[in-house]
């Protein structure tokens, strides 16, 4: 039970990662506008923004445009989730 709390909090951290990795380098705030399509800046609603589940329901493409979703987005929501199961295994 408690590695599955572990992999969700990774999921969500993972997730927030994604948001500073796109916007940090533009020098876009973290906090304001809400997620938005890079591509047509269209609002991604929350239950298209649930970590890795949205990308595989979506299929890779944005539900606005129709355009892929880059690889990284999970890949980083995956990496983030399997070090904090990690953790939970190996250091707590």
């Amino acid at each position: 039970m408690i590695v599955s709390l572990f992999a969700v909090l990774g999921l969500v951290f993972g997730s927030f990662l994604n948001v500073i990795i796109h916007r940090l380098p533009k020098e876009e705030s973290i906090i304001s506008p809400s997620s938005h399509c890079p591509l047509c800046k269209t609002d991604i609603k929350w239950y298209h923004n649930i970590p890795l589940l949205s990308f595989v329901i979506l299929k890779g493409k944005s539900f606005c445009c129709n355009q892929k979703i880059s690889l990284r987005y999970p890949f980083v929501e995956d990496v983030s989730m399997l070090l904090w199961i990690w953790t939970y295994y190996f250091i707590i």
